[in-house]
């Protein structure tokens, strides 16, 4: 595996991100709309979205790790991995998911330790 094809991957998985978070939005607009619709179904679905959300965050955390053993096996510069991280999710965007209010206890268990894990991914990113 080369630098080229795991930092083309990174790329892959940021725009997974994007859409699930797009994804997010959506189905939060959709329930703020229509909020006597099937409030389990919804919060089912955004739980089940978090955790997409969380599975592929870990995938580009291990691909940058290894990227990065990859390049200190080179003695290559980790700087281009630096700009890889910054298309992660945003601060902003976490505390909008994280102010989301659930009724079902099973459900918000899962969304806030998801949301919880995504914030520690969130900092070791930053470091």
């Amino acid at each position: 595996m080369n630098l080229k094809s795991l930092f083309q991957e990174i790329e892959k998985q940021n725009l997974y991100i994007e859409q699930i978070i797009i994804l997010c939005i959506k189905l939060i607009d959709h329930h703020n709309a229509h909020p006597s619709q099937n409030t389990i179904v919804f919060e089912h679905n955004l739980t089940l979205l978090s955790n997409l959300l969380l599975n592929r965050t870990h995938i580009i955390k291990r691909k940058l790790a290894l990227c990065a053993t990859l390049m200190n096996t080179l003695d290559m510069s980790n700087l281009n991995i630096n700009d890889r991280i910054k298309s992660s999710i945003s601060p902003a965007t976490l505390a909008d998911l994280k102010n989301i209010e659930f009724n079902n206890f099973i459900c918000k268990k899962l969304y806030n330790e998801n949301i919880k894990q995504l914030e520690l991914i969130s900092l070791d990113f930053k470091q």
